[in-house]
């Protein structure tokens, strides 16, 4: 039906997203959609446009079965966006005749436009991006790729939330909608640092669906300078749902392999390290860090980088109602990092959610057993779990001789092993993980090329899935219960020291 072979995730995203619909309704919804990208020779003759295009082709197909390519006749350019499409869904459905499209995306003029039902027209300058349901708007001349990126992201989500317009019980897609991911205000100033400039050394912890934004961003500047990558995990089949630097090719790959794949040959510098961030800092003697971006699953893990004591501190996230990134330091009187993330209860342990996840009708400790020698699932336990999930063993047989852990985060969080109340599970749309990813590395130039941020403590959040707030950016507290890093003395007499300049 031209769905691609990592639908099962995207299924599990539509039915965390949207209310009322389970993964089956949503898989035969997105069946029956066919989406087009139209767009001239004004847009794939600007970098910004060329930038555009290709993200918004890049979302487009790891969602729906039937997309249509409409650009200039005999251009390179458009056959490199059909080739992109097969590559990300080789089971795609190309829609080069079809007589309606239900929504489609217009970059550009162009003349000669496929009939649909809903259009939404991008564009972008600069640092701003520039959306429209009503009429076309311009594509910029110049190189950066935040606004563009932006922009295939928000027509991205425009576009979905008019197919789901009545699951999502929100209003129409805005009008108009103008906004500069240089200051987060209506667009008006699309200025911004120099993408040319030295950046430094940056550490990037997590090269998942987020750090795949920020790669895909910083590989279309001509910065300099040296960014670590960080993350001990290797791409799975469930991961090219919303990780635009992957295709169903990459499976198996390293994830810090794919960040510093994409910056080969670049004016920066990607240093990949497989492990996680306490593995990083037990092989670097260099614990002076000037600024660590996190784009990290869990609150545990960023409350781990912030007790190692950053100098700065940059986050971005995907959560239900909202995208954003947040901005900390760790002295003055706003919150670290590690304010946004306490925890209020007892964190599950690994073993829990895994039994939780599968249903385990056992001895819990037969889970624990299973996770800590990472041993290879039998056929009988399968047959055990199959049991406990409603399942039959063929709806599991090819985890057999992997490990418990590999069922959980492939098959459960993966979305290859569908129950009946997946929706459960939180999984972001491949626009919404792409835009926190594009933010977070806007914040990283804006931070290195343009000197430190006013003020420390801010998040600006953006909900994809509804109207843009009027007030995106806000400040935010040290954590009430006084019980944070930033407010033990210990924590902050070690601060001073690292930092003397700063104290």
């Amino acid at each position: 039906m031209g769905l691609a072979p990592y639908f099962g995730k995207a299924a599990l995203s539509g039915a965390s997203i949207l209310q009322g619909i389970s993964a089956e309704a949503f898989r035969q919804r997105i069946e029956r959609l066919a989406v087009a990208l139209t767009f001239d020779e004004r847009a794939t003759d600007s970098v910004e446009g060329q930038h555009l295009l290709e993200l918004a082709a890049n979302l487009l197909a790891r969602l729906y079965p039937t997309i249509g390519v409409f650009g200039p006749t005999n251009q390179r350019f458009t056959d490199h966006l059909h080739d992109l499409v097969l590559r990300l869904n080789p089971n795609v459905e190309f829609g080069a005749h079809s007589d309606h499209f239900n929504a489609q995306i217009i970059v550009g003029s162009p003349l000669a436009r496929p009939p649909s039902q809903f259009t939404v027209y991008a564009g972008s300058s600069d640092w701003s991006l520039h959306v429209s349901t009503r009429h076309p708007v311009t594509v910029g001349q110049c190189k950066n790729p935040f606004g563009a990126g932006a922009a295939a992201c928000f027509s991205a989500a425009f576009v979905f939330r008019s197919l789901f317009a009545k699951e999502l019980n929100s209003p129409c897609p805005d009008e108009e909608l103008c906004l500069s991911l240089a200051r987060y205000d209506s667009g008006s100033d699309t200025t911004g640092p120099s993408l040319s400039s030295e950046i430094g050394e940056v550490a990037l912890v997590g090269n998942g669906a987020i750090g795949n934004g920020v790669i895909w961003s910083l590989a279309r500047t001509s910065l300099r300078g040296i960014v670590h990558v960080i993350d001990p995990e290797e791409v799975d089949s469930g991961n090219p749902q919303r990780y635009i630097l992957t295709s169903p090719a990459e499976v198996g790959t390293q994830k810090v392999a794919i960040a510093a794949n994409s910056l080969i040959g670049h004016t920066l510098k990607c240093v990949p390290h497989k492990g996680d961030w306490s593995e990083f800092l037990a092989k670097t003697a260099k614990w002076n860090l000037p600024l660590v971006c996190t784009a990290l699953d869990t609150s545990f893990d960023r409350c781990a980088v912030q007790s190692s004591l950053p100098k700065y501190t940059l986050n971005a996230w995907t959560q239900p109602g909202d995208l954003g990134v947040s901005r900390h330091g760790f002295i003055d009187e706003s919150a670290c990092l590690a304010c946004l993330y306490i925890p209020n209860k007892g964190r599950p342990s690994e073993r829990e959610l895994v039994a939780s996840a599968i249903r385990w009708s056992g001895d819990i400790h037969e889970i624990g057993h299973l996770l800590y020698f990472d041993a290879a699932l039998t056929r009988p336990i399968l047959e055990r779990i199959a049991r406990d999930l409603g399942k039959q063993f063929d709806d599991l047989a090819q985890f057999e001789g992997k490990s418990l852990r590999g069922l959980y985060r492939e098959g459960i969080c993966g979305g290859l092993v569908t129950v009946s109340d997946g929706q459960n599970i939180e999984v972001p749309m491949a626009f919404q993980s792409a835009l926190a990813g594009i933010m977070l590395a806007a914040e990283m130039v804006k931070f290195t090329c343009g000197g430190r941020p006013p003020k420390d403590g801010i998040s600006t959040k953006i909900d994809l899935l509804g109207p843009l707030g009027s007030i995106l950016s806000q400040p935010e507290a040290k954590h009430v219960s006084s019980r944070c890093l930033c407010q033990d003395k210990d924590y902050l007499k070690a601060y001073k020291e690292k930092y003397p300049l700063l104290a």
